[in-house]
This record gives structure tokens, C-alpha cells and sequence, in this order.
């Protein structure tokens, strides 16, 4: 990977314990960009200092790796990374990531600059990943500009419309329209508010039809607040449906053998 401190982008990395994957995500963009970098900000939320093992030693020179000592939650430790940004773009991803063709930087970049108002450059295969998994995503006719061919993504979903903490390129300064993005919700909601935010100034999202990245971390996901509430609303309940049953048997035994 080429760094140079002319560059316009910065790689900010969210992690949180699962060093495998992270470091397969480092190495295949290590492998794949080919765009220059300034710097790197890794956050690890796990507060966990082996992470420093699993970053490239041609990368420490220009890493920042903020070791979380009490566990943020991923929209904080993003904030946390983003006020240490001088450069005019970000090139976000997180720790389960795959990436297999180069140029991604400079396709999705270009077609930044050809539209303010276009907010983000999906990279993940629509046909293999997104149609499977977001039943509500779709996308519009195929379009091109420079020779690279895109889609408009549209959504049936109320809040889904198209940001995303997924692998892509954002501007700064779309950031600080927003003035940051921790609004007290859980990752899953907060994307969800902050889209609809972004379509209220009017901003899209695209997909690229040639894509560069696939998920690795579908076995090994990190819950969201929310569906942390909903596993233990339902152990809560399991349990209490278990005593009771319990409670209830105990009771016809007593009256059965009485």
C-alpha cells in the first residue's frame, strides 16, 4: 500500500476483539488499494492491546490505534476517530472485511466529485450480498460515468435509505453536516436516522456494479444494542416460561398424590 502525507484520504478502522478477521481485513486492502493514504486511525473497542500484533509493519509508522480502556460502542469510538481527521475524505470500514479488486478508492472518488449530492459508493456485489441478505434494497437502471457503471439504490424500507458504516468512501465534510453521529441509539438505528438526515438534504447512495468487497464476519457478529435487548428480553421470558411451567407441575403433583 503506498502512503504519503500529501494524500486526501484517511483509513479509519472500527475493531472490537476479533484479530482474525481484522487482520484479514488489513491485508487484503493492504493487497487491493490503490490509492495513496495518509493515515490510519484504528479503534479497538475491546480494550484488548494485542491488536497492535495484527497491524502490517509497513503500516505502524502511519497507525494511530486508539485501545478503547472502557468499551464506547461503535458509533462513539467513530467520533472518537473522525475528530482526528485532516484530510478532505475517509475511507470507512470495519473489522470483517475482504476486499479483491484494486482501484475501489479511485472509482467510487470519481463519482463523488461528479455529484455533491451524492452521499455514498456501495462496494459490496449486489446480486451475490445485498439482494440476499436486504430483501428492501433495490436499485435503479445502470448508469455510467468514465467508464465506471453504477446503480442508484432505492429502499422500501421507512429509515433503510442507503448510509452505511460499511466499507466506502465519505467526505469530511458530509460528517460535519451531521456534527457527528452519536445520537444515544444503537449502530443498526443510528444508520437508519442518519439516512434519513442525509435524504432530507437530498443525498443518495449508489452501488458500483463491478464490486470490491465481501462480509467475512456473518459466524463471528458483534450484537448490536438492540439485539442484545432482544436476547435477553428472551432468555427473560424463556426462564420465566420455564418456572412457571415448573411452578405449575409442582402444584398438580401435590394435588394429584395428595
Amino acid at each position: 500500500m503506498i502512503f504519503d502525507d500529501k494524500s486526501d484520504m484517511t483509513l479509519v478502522i472500527t475493531s472490537c476483539g476479533r484479530f482474525e478477521l481484522l487482520k484479514a481485513t488489513l491485508l487484503s486492502f493492504d493487497k487491493y488499494n490503490s490509492y495513496p493514504i495518509k493515515k490510519v486511525i484504528i479503534t479497538e473497542d475491546s480494550g484488548n492491546t494485542d491488536v497492535h500484533k495484527v497491524i502490517p509493519e509497513s503500516w505502524k509508522p502511519y497507525t494511530d490505534v486508539i485501545v478503547n480502556k472502557k468499551n464506547l460502542g461503535q458509533i462513539k469510538s467513530i467520533d472518537l476517530a473522525y475528530s482526528k481527521i485532516d484530510t478532505d475524505y475517509i475511507f470507512h470500514c470495519e473489522d470483517d472485511w475482504e476486499f479483491y479488486r484494486s482501484n475501489f478508492i479511485e472509482d467510487s472518488i470519481t463519482l463523488l466529485l461528479h455529484d455533491p449530492k451524492l452521499l455514498q459508493v456501495w462496494l459490496r456485489d449486489y446480486y451475490d450480498d445485498i439482494k440476499k441478505h436486504y430483501s428492501f434494497i433495490g436499485k435503479d437502471e445502470q448508469k455510467e460515468f468514465e467508464n465506471i457503471s453504477y446503480s442508484v439504490i432505492n429502499s422500501s424500507h421507512s429509515m433503510m435509505r442507503g448510509f452505511s458504516f460499511n466499507p466506502g468512501v465519505k467526505r469530511l465534510s458530509d460528517y460535519k453536516l451531521i456534527k457527528k453521529y452519536n445520537i444515544g441509539k444503537s449502530a443498526d438505528l443510528t444508520e437508519g436516522v442518519l439516512s434519513i438526515a442525509y435524504s432530507m438534504y437530498g443525498m443518495y447512495v449508489v452501488i458500483l456494479n463491478k464490486s470490491a468487497v465481501k462480509h467475512l464476519g456473518w459466524d463471528n457478529h458483534i450484537p448490536t444494542d438492540s439485539e442484545k435487548f432482544k436476547k435477553s428480553k428472551k432468555i427473560k421470558y424463556t426462564t420465566l416460561g420455564f418456572l412457571f411451567g415448573f411452578l405449575v407441575s409442582m402444584i398438580l403433583s401435590f394435588l394429584i398424590f395428595k
